[in-house]
């Protein structure tokens, strides 16, 4: 049962406290209930209260004491009013927050005191997130008023449809797009310049974005006093504290303040879609294709995601009508579980509506463990990047966001006076539980599934290139048609290497006539005669070779598979090296697959079964031998149709215009398809190589550890 009288309450009921000079209050629905906010224009500060703590900051006017006002409310609400711990906590908030007053001096060492402990909990916040801290710079209040004119039609309704049109534009032509936006992934982001550009490019897009929220407020009558800067995993992030914007009574303006910084970056990514879609190639067109990425990428895993604490959290809470969600849905379950599961009584059960639970009950364990998958992808993105150091910061920063919250659970369970009648049954209860967790990550076997993908593999003997340039004379064989090995394919005519071998037959008769007249007359001169002849032979031999290459031959038996239709080849001129066609078997044999170094200890380990997947069959699978190695360690793909400027998932080096050399080290494996299949040669497939079944927890930390590793390129 709640405990109403406090053991506190001798520290305030004589107190005479009053409300600051120039705060409002607010009137707010949210959720059915109805709320008041407390906010301080100058400051932004602002705090919530329910209807009967509204009432109890009515008569906080300096002149009655706390227990008055307490004495008069039990008369006023009878079974409604505030417990005394109720009011000693919120004039605790209060008074933290500089929004109480008194008709006595200011206690300038308790202000200092004050301002101190606020300087502490800024600086205990930039150490306890060592990848994510605060430096506040100026007030912008005075720039936004000044700048405000220039936008205010932006910040309207109008202005938020005419953004759903131009998303919902540019969304459509990205999809339309999709091939050569991927393509131009590799081109605009793996390199060092590319890397700068998203650098100034982040920042800009960074302080516009701020601006937004700045903004918005502003057009509802919000000031914004605080601007600086927040490095965010080490990039310096602008940042401005609309945080006063929670005072007002609309939850649709709250909202649009929150969204006010995704509509500038994704604005900003669609007019720069349309602009990078026409423009030609050069640093300008690699500098709009940042603003997409970082647009589009940032606002959806990070800004706009409603499971962590930015502006899509915001928007989210205001919209669903639930305030305060992420520290009231942990609040919650922290309640839930002393209550129900070990239950404690004198559990003070925070205020929620049925609705309110139930949000509760799905948001608080879906954002933790979004936090954690993100902050082990940071840690694993940090410790590559920063080696020795980048390690340090990411073990500390997976110790805050995982053992500090499971440190303090468990300091809470061993401390909590709310326990102590019941202390037996919790601990029995949370070692229960855990036990039932670590056994079923550590002992339940789960299936184990590596991921690869792979080239439906063409023989390495079927493709007929010219070997000389030349001209197509004719074409020997039909399309489609069965050919031996060796049988000519295609014959090449080029004039000039019947003159040139005409002219080294001629220089070779020459130099022989010559050695034998030395041999009789001179014969100093006859060695370096004979030397000559010797080169003109040599010459006259590889002359002989490109013009009996000039006749294609195939290089295995199979069927003749031109690039192009054969009535079209007759009179073509072709490169050295030009790709004509190929002579295949009737069924594709082999599938040649790629694993990263991550994956490549899974795959050693051993693999059960090869399911190999064609795209555009809707899943279906095909059985696979299991996979024999070719290739090991190597940064050359088998195919370009596995890169990503190809549509595949392997980034390669952009500088390779053949786009076969891979950024990461590859191992190469071989597997074979069934005797009856339709795959098409050259096609990229998927492929699952299944292993035996292990528990789940075996296989995350092997992922862990093989990203940590791979981090490292080891």
């Amino acid at each position: 049962m709640e405990r109403f009288f406090s053991d506190r309450w001798y520290r305030v009921a004589d107190l005479a406290p009053r409300l600051r000079d120039g705060l409002r209050i607010e009137r707010q629905r949210i959720g059915g209930l109805v709320f008041y906010v407390l906010s301080d224009p100058l400051t932004g500060r602002t705090h919530r209260v329910d209807p009967a703590g509204a009432l109890f900051l009515r008569f906080l006017n300096g002149r009655r004491s706390v227990a008055d006002i307490w004495d008069e409310l039990m008369d006023r609400l009878e079974s409604e009013a505030p417990s005394q711990e109720d009011v000693v906590d919120l004039l605790a908030a209060l008074h933290h927050a500089d929004l109480l007053d008194s008709h006595e001096a200011p206690d300038l060492a308790e202000l200092a005191e004050r301002r101190g402990k606020q300087d502490r909990a800024l600086l205990r916040q930039n150490v306890m997130g060592p990848m994510s801290f605060r430096i506040p710079l100026f007030d912008p209040d005075a720039l936004i008023r000044a700048t405000l004119p220039l936008v205010r039609p932006l910040v309207s309704a109008a202005g938020f449809v005419a953004w759903l049109v131009l998303i919902t534009w540019a969304g459509a032509g990205a999809l339309a797009e999709w091939q050569t936006l991927s393509s131009a992934f590799a081109d605009m982001v793996w390199t060092a310049s590319s890397f700068a550009i998203i650098a100034v490019t982040y920042v800009l897009m960074k302080i516009l974005h701020e601006f937004g929220h700045g903004w918005t407020a502003r057009r509802f009558g919000t000031p914004v006093h605080e601007f600086g800067i927040m490095f965010l995993v080490f990039m310096p992030v602008p940042y401005v504290d609309a945080s006063a914007s929670a005072a007002l009574p609309s939850r649709w303006q709250r909202a649009a303040v929150a969204l006010a910084g995704i509509v500038v970056e994704t604005t900003l990514a669609a007019l720069a879609f349309f602009l990078w879609r026409d423009m030609e190639p050069g640093p300008l067109r690699a500098a709009l294709y940042n603003v997409m990425l970082i647009g589009g990428i940032s606002t959806l895993f990070v800004n706009g995601n409603p499971l962590l604490k930015f502006d899509g959290y915001f928007v989210f809470s205001d919209v669903i009508g639930v305030p305060n969600l992420a520290q009231r849905a942990t609040k919650w379950w922290g309640e839930m579980v002393q209550a129900r599961l070990f239950g404690a009584e004198g559990v003070r059960r925070s205020p929620s509506t049925p609705y309110e639970r139930v949000v509760f009950a799905i948001y608080a364990p879906l954002a933790f463990a979004y936090r954690v998958v993100l902050s082990i992808t940071i840690a694993l993105l940090v410790s590559s990047m920063l080696f020795i150091v980048g390690v340090i910061l990411a073990i500390w920063s997976l110790t805050l966001s995982l053992g500090r919250p499971v440190g303090k659970a468990l300091w809470h369970l061993f401390t909590a006076p709310v326990l102590r009648p019941v202390r037996g049954r919790a601990l029995a209860v949370t070692g229960g539980v855990t036990a039932l967790i670590l056994g079923g990550l550590f002992l339940w076997p789960t299936p184990d599934v590596t991921r690869a993908t792979g080239v439906v593999w063409m023989p390495p003997d079927a493709a007929l290139r010219a070997e000389e340039p030349g001209r197509i004379d004719r074409v020997l064989a039909a399309a489609g048609a069965r050919v031996r090995k060796a049988a000519p394919i295609v014959m090449l005519d080029n004039p000039l290497a019947e003159t040139r071998l005409e002219a080294l037959r001629w220089r070779v008769e020459e130099l022989r006539q010559s050695v034998r007249r030395y041999e009789v007359s001179e014969p100093a001169a006859v060695v370096i005669a004979r030397l000559e002849l010797e080169a003109a032979r040599r010459n006259l031999t590889r002359e002989r070779q490109k013009h009996d290459a000039a006749l294609l031959r195939a290089g295995r038996t199979g069927y003749f598979r031109p690039v192009r239709p054969v009535e079209d080849m007759p009179g073509r001129y072709v490169k050295a090296g030009e790709l004509l066609g190929h002579v295949l078997p009737a069924r594709a044999r082999k599938v040649r697959l790629v694993v990263t170094q991550a994956d490549v200890d899974a795959v050693e380990r051993g693999v059960r079964a090869v399911e190999i997947v064609l795209p555009g069959t809707g899943g279906d699978a095909m059985p696979g031998t299991l996979p024999r190695p070719v290739e090991a360690g190597a940064f050359r793909l088998p195919s370009p149709a596995l890169g990503l400027g190809a549509g595949g998932s392997i980034a390669t080096d952009p500088s390779d215009r053949e786009g076969l050399r891979s950024m990461t080290r590859l191992f190469q494996y071989e597997t074979d398809l069934p005797p009856e299949n339709d795959a098409p040669f050259g096609q990229r497939v998927h492929l699952r190589l299944i292993h035996d079944a292990r528990p789940l927890g075996l296989q995350a930390l092997d992922a862990l550890r093989r990203g940590f590793l791979g981090g490292f390129d080891v």
